[in-house]
């Protein structure tokens, strides 16, 4: 039977363990060999900064920078110069928000679309080999508590 005392410290080794794994997962993700490998694969020349900003309008469009600037962890005014760097290489448009006039909000262009379509499949040929020797099931239990953790974390850490 284990008592509680060792039960907690191997919560809180496992959530030491965890804390570690996914600060590793976020640098590996982040870090210049995904960007170097996905953009040559993919044919595509843009700023690792960037790269990931046309990715996440392209998923969440129309956007605001306001939301960009929250994902990125970055403030306005550096998003709102990084998007401005989108609009001149062709791969983002600014346009006045539906609801509001005075907002303004961002959408790939299509030129932005299909370098992100590029992105995206280098993505997928990179992943196919990174999982090729975890199961289906594994890799949908893998990204259901992936998806989990982002969810019940964001709410968790918004109480402190």
């Amino acid at each position: 039977m284990v008592d509680a005392l060792t039960e907690e410290t191997s919560i809180t080794a496992d959530l030491k363990d965890l804390r570690e794994a996914l600060q590793d997962l976020t640098a590996f993700m982040t870090g210049p060999l995904i960007h170097e490998s996905i953009t040559r694969e993919a044919g595509v020349s843009i700023d690792r900064a960037l790269f990931y900003l046309l990715l996440r309008i392209c998923r969440r469009e129309p956007v605001k920078i306001d939301a960009l600037a929250q994902w990125a962890h970055r403030d306005h005014s550096t998003v709102s110069r990084q998007v401005e760097k989108l609009v001149q290489m062709g791969f983002v448009e600014r346009r006045p928000s539906a609801t509001d006039a005075r907002v303004r909000e961002v959408i790939a262009s299509k030129n932005g679309w299909a370098a992100a379509e590029r992105i995206f499949t280098a993505y997928e040929k990179s992943s196919e080999l990174a999982f090729e020797t975890w199961s289906q099931q594994q890799i949908r239990m893998f990204t259901l508590l992936v998806h989990k953790f982002v969810q019940d974390g964001s709410h968790s850490f918004e109480k402190l």
